[in-house]
C-alpha cells in the first residue's frame, strides 16, 4: 500500500533527506485491508521456545558485512551481546540506531546470499539501482542465540515463504521474536 494509493496515511519528516523521510504506521495501512482479509503467512519457520538451535550451529560473536557500489562501500556488523541475547547491529562503524537513539538489536538475523542484478534505473548520481534475486536458492547464515547455522535458503515465488535449511538438508527454525534480513552480496561476509 504506497503512498500513491494511500496518500493520507503517509507523512513527511522534514529534519531527514528525501527519500528516507517518508513514513507510515502498521495500524494505518492495515484499516487499508479488505474486509476479512487475513495477516500474511510468516516469512520463516520458528522453533519452539526454549529449543535449540539446529545440531549444526556453531559459535559465532560477530558476522561482518561488506556492500560494494560504484561510489560507495556500506559496512555492516552484527555484534552478540549475550546478557541481553540479541544481536546488536553496526553501520559503518558506528551503532545503528533508531529514531529514538536505540541501537538495533534483535534475536535473529537472517543473511542470505543473493545475486544482484541491474534494473535498467540510474540514481540521482547516475549510478545503476540494483536489485537482489529472491527467488530460488542459495547460500544462508542464520544468526540465532550467539551462534550460526550455516545452510541454505529456497523460495519458490515472490509471495511464498522462505525455506531455510542447515547444511544437512533439514528445516531450521528461528528463535521466537523479531528477525532482521541482510541481503548480503555472494562472497561478501564473513564471521568473527
Amino acid at each position: 500500500m504506497g503512498i500513491n494509493r494511500a496518500p493520507s496515511d503517509y507523512v513527511r519528516h522534514h529534519d531527514r533527506k528525501a527519500p528516507y523521510n517518508l513514513f507510515t504506521s502498521t495500524v494505518a495501512l492495515f484499516r487499508r485491508a479488505p474486509a476479512g482479509a487475513q495477516p500474511p503467512r510468516s516469512m520463516f519457520a520458528y522453533r519452539l521456545p526454549g529449543a535449540p538451535a539446529a545440531a549444526g550451529a556453531a559459535p559465532a560473536g560477530r558476522a561482518h558485512m561488506e556492500f560494494r557500489g560504484e561510489h560507495i562501500t556500506t559496512v555492516v556488523d552484527w555484534g552478540w551481546d549475550g546478557t541481553a541475547h540479541l544481536w546488536r547491529r553496526s553501520l559503518d562503524g558506528a551503532p545503528h540506531v533508531d529514531s529514538g537513539g536505540t541501537q538495533v538489536a534483535v534475536p535473529n538475523v537472517v543473511v542470505l546470499f543473493v545475486q544482484y542484478v541491474d534494473t535498467g534505473a540510474r540514481d540521482v548520481s547516475n549510478t545503476a539501482v540494483p536489485e537482489a534475486s529472491l527467488v530460488g536458492n542459495g547460500d544462508a547464515w542464520i544468526l540465532v542465540d550467539g551462534q550460526v547455522v550455516k545452510g541454505r535458503w529456497s523460495r519458490a515465488s515472490p509471495d511464498a515463504p522462505f525455506s531455510l535449511t542447515d547444511a544437512d538438508g533439514r528445516q531450521t527454525g528461528l528463535t521466537p521474536g523479531r528477525a532482521w534480513v541482510e541481503l548480503a552480496p555472494i562472497g561478501s561476509a564473513t564471521l568473527g
